[in-house]
Parts: structure tokens; sequence; C-alpha cells
């Protein structure tokens, strides 16, 4: 009987030893999965106030300019050793820093007040070593932030749409999205080489020529977004690729070689590089609107 009390209470302990393990692991998972919905979803949606199109000019960036100008002065005259000015920069940046850290109050938390009090305390001492420690744990807590939020805020408000750009493509005299239109001219850049590859040159040189009138268009379509002229990705220097490769491609027996390092100049000249730009933003862009559809926001 005894034996039996015994394992019973060594069964209990095992159970509650067990449940306790599982709850603080599905507390871990539950702040992981939060922490990953922060790190993947887009700025608060309060932020909308603070930048065009519904404010008149970037506001928030603009203070965060005019905050970070008394902080870095506190450093400059630290190292100047002109303490007293490095403290009325202080005490310019504190306000600031509290009339920002109310402007979105999602990221109020993101704006610690200890180190920005150490760092006023650190001032009163004269010492320069404590007082850049201090001045490098606000820079700190700064970097966390920024690390974070500043490139979803970039994508978000400084980068173009690309959704809503409709384009008429040339070749099938068809008004469609931009992103069919960048499908239609990748066909007509592939197919170039794969009918090379089946000995059909006279078609490959159609797909040339399809690839040639949707890039003039797509010359064009820049302008939706830049209000300069493009002097690069679509260049005279990569219209000069595309020349070259069509004068390859009208000889009498096309040079599969040639096409072929011509096609990977093209593509790392002009569509790599103007992807490495613009699809992070674009991709976020569409992901956030995935969700807002969906409800998860």
């Amino acid at each position: 009987m005894k034996s039996l009390m015994a394992l019973s209470v060594v069964a209990l302990v095992l159970v509650m030893g067990c449940a306790t393990d599982q709850s603080k692991e599905i507390a871990q998972l539950r702040q992981e999965v939060s922490d990953l919905k922060v790190l993947a979803g887009p700025p608060p949606t309060s932020l909308d106030t603070l930048y065009p199109p519904e404010a008149d000019a970037p506001v928030y960036q603009i203070k965060m300019f005019e905050m970070e100008a008394p902080f870095t002065g506190i450093a400059i005259e630290t190292g100047k050793g002109n303490f007293e000015l490095a403290k009325a920069y202080f005490e310019r940046f504190r306000t600031q820093y509290l009339e920002v850290s109310k402007m979105v109050p999602e990221w109020e938390k993101e704006y610690p007040l200890e180190p920005v009090e150490q760092l006023g305390a650190s001032l009163e001492t004269g010492e320069q070593d404590k007082i850049m420690a201090a001045f490098g744990a606000v820079a700190g807590a700064c970097n966390d932030c920024h690390f974070l939020n500043m490139p979803k805020v970039q994508q978000k408000y400084h980068w173009e749409d690309c959704s809503g750009i409709m384009v008429s493509d040339p070749v099938t005299k068809e008004n469609v999205k931009y992103s069919q239109f960048m499908v239609n001219l990748n066909v007509s850049f592939v197919g170039i080489g794969l009918e090379l590859e089946q000995g059909q040159p006279d078609n490959a040189l159609k797909h040339f020529e399809a690839l040639n009138s949707r890039y003039q268009t797509l010359k064009e379509t820049c302008g939706a977004c830049h209000q300069t002229e493009r002097e690069y990705y679509v260049d005279d220097n990569v219209q000069a690729l595309i020349n070259t490769l069509g004068a390859t491609l009208r000889t009498s027996s096309p040079d599969t070689n040639s096409v072929r390092t011509l096609s990977q100049q093209i593509g790392m000249e002009s569509c790599m590089k103007c992807h490495w730009l613009h699809i992070p933003a674009t991709y976020a862009k569409a992901q956030w609107n995935e969700r807002k559809q969906g409800g998860e926001e």
C-alpha cells in the first residue's frame, strides 16, 4: 500500500512538472508568434496621419531629424569639453524625445526614459567617459527601434505601390496590371534562349522583337513613380546590349554562346539590379495588403 501511494505521489509530481513545462512552452511560443507578427507586419496605422498623403509632409520623419540635431550636439560639445552647452543640448533633446515618444502610441514603449535620464545625470559629472557611455546607451535604444521599424516605414511611405499601375502591352494590345506585364516581358526574354535550344532561330527573333517592344514600354512605366529621367536599369547602356542581342539574332546562324552571354549581361545590368532595389518594398506591401484583406490587422 505504501509503495502504491509513493508511486502515485511520484506520478502526480511528474504530471505537474510536465504541465508547468508545457505552460512555459506555450507562453514562449505565443510570445514568439507575437514577435514575428510585429517583425513581419506593417507600421502602426496611427503613423498614417503623420505621412503623406494624409499629412502634407512626413511629419514624423521631420520630428526625428529635429530631435537628432541636439542629440548629436551633446556628443560634439562633450568632445570639446563644453559641458554647459552639452547640457543645454540635452534639455532640448529630452523635451523633443518625450514629445516624439507620444506621437505614435504603439511605439511609446520603444522610447525608454531611463537611459535618457542616466545621460542627463552623467553630464553633471563632467566626465567624458561616463557621458559618452551613457550617450551610447541612448543611441543603442534608438538603433534597436530603427533596426526593426525604419525599413518598414520607408517601404510603406516612400515607395509607391506598383499594384495600381496599369500598362498597355504593345504586343498583346491589352491593358494589363504591372505584375502581368512583367510576366509577359519575362516570357519574351526567356523565350529567346529556349527557341534557340530547339533550333528555331526565327521564333527566337520573334521573342526578341517582343522583348524590345516591351522594353520600350517598360521605360515609360518608370514615370508612374519617378519624376526624373532614369539613368540606370533602362538607360542607353542596357539598350545597347539589347541592340547587340538583336543584331546577333538576325545573323544567318546566331551564335548560341553570344546570345547567352548578352542575355546574362542584360539580366544582371537591368533585371536583377532593378529587382534588388524594388522587390523588397513591393513584396512587403503585397503581403501587408493580403493580411489586411484577410482581417489580420
